[in-house]
């Protein structure tokens, strides 16, 4: 499943924006894992805690999704350790990357993710 990388100007709402997903994806999942990442971002130990504890409890047909806001905040770093998770995702995982702007994303990051602007209206315009 391809990653997401949705750009919003303001915050994004998980609830609508899983409404979203499960409009697109023609199911819903309750397996929402979210990791909100503050301006100084978060240690490169806590991501991959959070990741490994995440991913472990993922299971087969059952759709998780790991919501992470704020993912332009992540240092160069924390990026980094993205890269396998967002190549190599299983099928059931999902990964969401809620930013301001794509461009405070390693470019090796957004091309692993398909980009999606929000608009106004809760909708989402790929680009």
């Amino acid at each position: 499943m391809v990653a997401r990388i949705l750009v919003a100007e303001n915050d994004v709402d998980v609830d609508s924006g899983q409404a979203r997903m499960t409009k697109e994806l023609g199911f819903e999942t309750k397996n929402i894992w979210i990791l909100e990442v503050a301006e100084n971002g978060v240690k490169i130990a806590e991501l991959r805690a959070w990741l490994k504890i995440n991913y472990l409890s993922v299971k087969t047909g059952e759709l998780m999704v790991f919501w992470i806001k704020g993912a332009d905040n992540l240092s160069e770093q924390c990026q980094n350790v993205l890269l396998k998770p967002l190549e190599e995702a299983r099928d059931e995982v999902l990964f969401v990357l809620v930013v301001r702007s794509e461009f405070g994303l390693l470019p090796t990051v957004v091309s692993r993710c398909r980009v999606e602007e929000e608009l106004d209206s809760g909708q989402a315009r790929m680009t």
